[in-house]
């Protein structure tokens, strides 16, 4: 499984469902969006939870590694890393139902909707 662009979610570069992915991965893993969006790396878990965000933004609504990067105030190689690492750790069964948990949910938004995830 690589760390393509896939999904059925159109691109969303400029921004759209940039909000609702962040909010949607805040919930899952227990942190705050302040704390992902954070200058510093944070706790395991936290930095976790902003790989697995810039995961999702770049397989499902498209996002470049440097868009989803810029979403955090990162940089396109830690995008790049954060996907490489998700994919990795969906290796853990538990891992992989929380990702594939949150996947569903945004296919499932925009299958009903017929939009992007946040617009």
């Amino acid at each position: 499984m690589g760390c393509g662009v896939g999904g059925t979610l159109e691109n969303a570069e400029a921004g759209r469902g940039a909000p609702s992915i962040e909010a949607l991965v805040s919930d899952a893993f227990g942190v705050t969006a302040d704390h992902l969006q954070g200058t510093f790396r944070g706790s395991a878990s936290t930095a976790f939870a902003r790989q697995v965000a810039m995961y999702l933004m770049h397989t499902r609504l498209g996002f470049s590694y440097a868009a989803a990067a810029a979403r955090f105030g990162r940089d396109r190689t830690t995008a790049s890393y954060a996907c490489r690492i998700v994919e990795e750790r969906r290796e853990d069964t538990t891992v992989d139902s929380v990702v594939a948990l949150l996947e569903t949910a945004i296919d499932g938004w925009s299958a009903s909707t017929g939009q992007v995830l946040g617009q």
